[in-house]
């Protein structure tokens, strides 16, 4: 159970320390990036990448010079996974795919039966909100759409430990001293989708003091995100 959307909470604490080279996958026949030269989108006028996944069907379109470490073939064995992560690293900017089996998660499962887009978004970021660091946690909004929904949520992370003070304040304290230390907090817009029995969340996410700046990109790439056929 503790496993359950913990992809998601992984990603967003690996976003600040990055090692490229652990989590290049050399077994990539299976994918393909296409219009490698970048197309031109009339919205915004900001040049994409386009990526396709050839056995589950998705794609979307990223910002050229993002770069694209993670690319996983599928694991019907597993029942959560993320398949793609891509970003401006050195910004912090990321974006990933992951999908979740729904049978294993009877709390999406039913969520989804209700097409209630606030119960949705809420059991698919369960994780995030109850994650032992978070200190802060918002759904900003929730929205259905075709086969899914789309939605926006906020997070402050401890990276020390969490200690309560007067009045029941929680601070942010370094684990061998109570030292203040700075919390990671993120702005994140996701679409989720629905095929063949599994979930497919796209995440994209920043820093929050980028927000307002990188939000258009951010908003594009999820945006773009659909199954092909």
């Amino acid at each position: 159970a503790r496993q359950e959307g913990g992809e998601h909470v992984k990603l967003q604490r690996r976003a600040a320390l990055f090692s490229l080279g652990a989590l290049v996958n050399p077994k990539l026949s299976q994918f393909k990036n296409a219009l490698a030269q970048g197309t031109e989108e009339s919205s915004g006028h900001i040049l994409m990448l386009h990526f396709e996944n050839v056995n589950t069907k998705f794609a979307f379109d990223y910002e050229n010079g993002w770069i694209n470490p993670v690319k996983r073939e599928p694991d019907d064995n597993k029942s959560s996974e993320t398949l793609v992560v891509v970003g401006n690293f050195k910004e912090l900017d990321t974006a990933s795919v992951s999908r979740e089996r729904l049978s294993a998660r009877p709390d999406i499962q039913d969520a989804v039966k209700s097409k209630d887009a606030g119960k949705i978004a809420s059991a698919l970021t369960k994780a995030n909100a109850n994650n032992a660091g978070t200190l802060k946690f918002k759904l900003v909004n929730a929205e259905a759409q075709p086969g899914g929904v789309t939605f926006e949520y906020m997070t402050e992370v401890c990276r020390g430990r969490k200690i309560e003070g007067t009045g029941g304040a929680v601070f942010c304290v370094a684990q061998q001293s109570d030292d203040p230390v700075l919390t990671l907090k993120r702005h994140t817009t996701a679409s989720a989708l629905v095929r063949d029995g599994y979930i497919y969340t796209m995440a994209a996410s920043t820093p929050e003091d980028r927000w307002e700046t990188i939000s258009p990109i951010l908003n594009n790439v999820v945006s773009s995100f659909r199954f092909i056929e």
